[in-house]
């Protein structure tokens, strides 16, 4: 700016310098051009009056001697009589010059002519006597010429003027630009002063500005702020990458999925990411998202790859990658496809079975005598059916969270209600049930799920126990935690089945589960509630030494949500 300010000042004291200096000269030039033809008319009348006094001798000596003027004496037909500094017979008829025209017509007249060949200009003034008429001319030099024998003089002049010029400059650049130089502008000022009031514009515009900066910065800083914590909360992973694929942002979980220095931000991806699948994909890359599924240390990723468009022309800009594990959702598809097969074939086993003794019974294969038999059978398997019916749909109730409403529940008097219902499954076998507890011990809870849970853990000890066993059923507290201890003395479970003894359908020994009608839901069903009132099961088995199953639930409204 102030070389600029410099520029323009130096060149504006030239110009205004240069036009003063000509005015000048012109001026001084032009003075004297007028003095000369004032000096000339005066001549001029002077040797009118003296020829107008009979003193034509004395004239044409004092015109003869003249060296400066030139005089003419012309007829009034415009031939020359008398020329002091050229011989009349070589001088052509003057009637058509402008003075002598116009001397003839007014009695007096002026003109001036300039030549190209002598480059001066000639004064003419003409006086009319009675028959004759008086000219008198002086020629002088341009105004070039008129101020060669100066140009030393005037070109010093204008270098003075030159060096005046530039120090002004100079010094009025530096006291312009010197507070705009000096003025700090800063988003921590509240507001700028001007250093003079010619500036009040622009300091309120920068002011202006500025405050309007300062919102957007803290709105920007905000959003990004925000954008951080997002991501980087996120559970999935994120690779931002520009049009030429190099990484603009990466996080935790991509870093760690590609394992990826972290560092190598701003690399090109391709170069460092090696998934071939992923380096393919993007390679293939047709504008529409790909999804990918890829495993890595044994977790199972859904990758997304996709465009990120500039809003205002629809241009692609870079590309998103994005990591989800789905590990848990394939589990649980999984089981579900598993649950789903293993319920069909659960369901369809006894419903076969019951067509199967009536289509006997329809078709008389067996005798009068053997139909009550038979009749068992189909109440048997109807019973079985029931039974697997309901305890689907209490574990799809636990699944779907339908919560019961709490309730004080004695969990010792539920020992007891679970105890009269299995007796006589118990007694058939000569298996001894026993409740052992100091106290009432009482839970906050819903009714049926302890009920589920007592039933289930009794009723499977019984199944798989050995004639003539016990099935003991321990309450207790301990450290605000309602203790469940159920302990039996039947086969035990071998340590390998341990991991899946609580899932849907599962049977260690599928061909005594049938035999004693089992759904394989029962330990599911006790795992499910237990979760539900936020406690926790433990095992302790070994083939042929029995098992015992403890659950630890908080003596608090311990119901999970």
């Amino acid at each position: 700016m102030q070389k600029q300010i410099f520029k323009i000042f130096f060149l504006f004291s030239l110009l205004i310098s240069a036009l003063l200096i000509a005015i000048m000269l012109i001026s001084v030039h032009y003075y004297r051009v007028d003095s000369e033809k004032h000096i000339l008319s005066k001549f001029a009348e002077l040797i009118a009056f003296e020829y107008k006094q009979n003193k034509a001798q004395d004239l044409k000596n004092f015109i003869d001697n003249d060296e400066i003027y030139r005089i003419t004496i012309i007829k009034l037909d415009g031939s020359v009589l008398y020329d002091n500094k050229a011989d009349i017979n070589n001088i052509e008829n003057h009637l058509n010059r402008p003075e002598v025209i116009d001397a003839i017509k007014y009695g007096q007249a002026s003109s001036s002519r300039y030549s190209i060949t002598l480059d001066k200009t000639t004064i003419y003034t003409a006086i009319k006597l009675d028959d004759i008429i008086i000219r008198v001319s002086i020629a002088y030099d341009s105004i070039f010429a008129d101020y060669a024998f100066l140009i030393k003089f005037i070109l010093s002049i204008i270098l003075f003027v030159m060096t005046c010029a530039y120090i002004a400059a100079k010094y009025v650049s530096y006291k312009i630009t010197y507070p705009l130089n000096h003025l700090k502008i800063n988003l921590n000022d509240s507001k700028l002063i001007a250093p003079y009031k010619e500036l009040n514009p622009f300091i309120d515009m920068i002011n202006s500005q500025n405050t309007l900066i300062e919102e957007q910065y803290e709105n920007l800083s905000r959003k990004n702020l925000e954008i951080n914590a997002v991501i980087k909360s996120m559970a999935e992973g994120l690779v931002l990458l520009n049009k030429e694929q190099k990484i603009l942002y990466i996080n935790k979980v991509a870093l760690h999925f590609f394992d990826i220095n972290k560092d190598k931000i701003n690399d090109n991806f391709t170069n460092i990411n090696k998934d071939l699948e992923i380096k393919k994909a993007l390679e293939l890359y047709n504008n529409k998202r790909t999804y990918l599924e890829l495993t890595r240390d044994g977790r199972i990723y859904s990758v997304c790859i996709s465009n990120i468009h500039d809003n205002a022309n629809k241009e692609i800009i870079g590309h998103a990658i994005t990591l989800l594990d789905i590990t848990e959702r394939a589990e649980l598809e999984h089981q579900r496809q598993e649950f789903t097969a293993n319920v069909s074939h659960e369901l369809k086993t006894p419903l076969q079975s019951i067509m199967g003794y009536c289509d006997l019974i329809e078709n008389n294969f067996i005798k009068k005598d053997q139909i009550p038999e038979f009749t068992a059978k189909i109440h048997k398997q109807a019973k079985n059916l029931i039974s697997l019916i309901e305890d689907i749909l209490f574990l799809g109730s636990l699944d779907e969270k339908v919560v019961s409403s709490n309730e004080k529940v004695t969990i010792n008097a539920v020992c007891s209600e679970v105890f009269d219902v299995l007796l006589d499954k118990a007694q058939k076998r000569n298996i001894k049930l026993i409740l052992k507890a100091n106290k009432n011990i009482e839970l906050n809870a819903p009714y049926i799920y302890i009920y589920q849970l007592i039933f289930n853990l009794v009723d499977n000890s019984i199944k798989y126990n050995k004639d003539d066993g016990s099935v003991t059923v321990s309450l207790s507290e301990s450290n605000k935690n309602v203790v469940i201890k159920v302990k039996d003395t039947g086969i035990g479970i071998a340590k390998e089945h341990h991991l899946r003894l609580f899932e849907r359908f599962y049977r260690v020994d599928k061909s005594h589960s049938r035999q004693t009608g089992g759904t394989g839901l029962g330990l599911s069903i006790v795992k499910r509630i237990t979760l539900a009132l936020n406690g926790k099961i433990t095992l302790k088995s070994s083939e042929g030494k029995g098992s015992s199953f403890t659950i630890k639930l908080d003596s608090k409204d311990n119901l999970n949500n």
